[in-house]
């Protein structure tokens, strides 16, 4: 297997955990009997996931063109800093609206993951 494929995977593996610890955090009657420190546990496992795929992200992107170039997965990460930066945007301004976008916004990332699986087996 190339390191390209086994980087590939990887971030897929990595947006899988984002979306559920996520999903997990944005529905309390999931969290509701569960104890602060299983809480604390999925906010640093989302946290450090984020941070880990804004640098495999590239590398990925990279070991597969050969450089960088429009693809869909450059949109794909793309959309990945740009919900990185919504939650930045909340952290610094307590405006909620941030925070909702980035609830939200990994539907649309996980369609445009959707789309690069698709792209990459040539099917659209």
């Amino acid at each position: 297997m190339k390191l390209v494929s086994i980087v590939g995977f990887f971030n897929s593996f990595t947006v899988l955990i984002l979306v559920i610890t996520g999903l997990l955090k944005v529905r309390p009657q999931f969290m509701a009997r569960k104890t602060a420190r299983i809480k604390k546990i999925i906010t640093t496992a989302h946290s450090h996931a984020g941070r880990t795929i804004l640098v495999t992200g590239p590398l990925h992107g990279y070991l597969a063109l050969g450089g960088f170039g429009v693809h869909p997965g450059f949109g794909l990460y793309g959309l990945i800093v740009l919900n990185v930066a919504f939650i930045m945007l909340f952290k610094k301004t307590k405006k909620k609206v941030f925070f909702n976008l980035h609830k939200y916004f990994p539907l649309i990332i996980v369609i445009m993951l959707a789309l690069h699986f698709l792209s990459m087996n040539d099917i659209i």
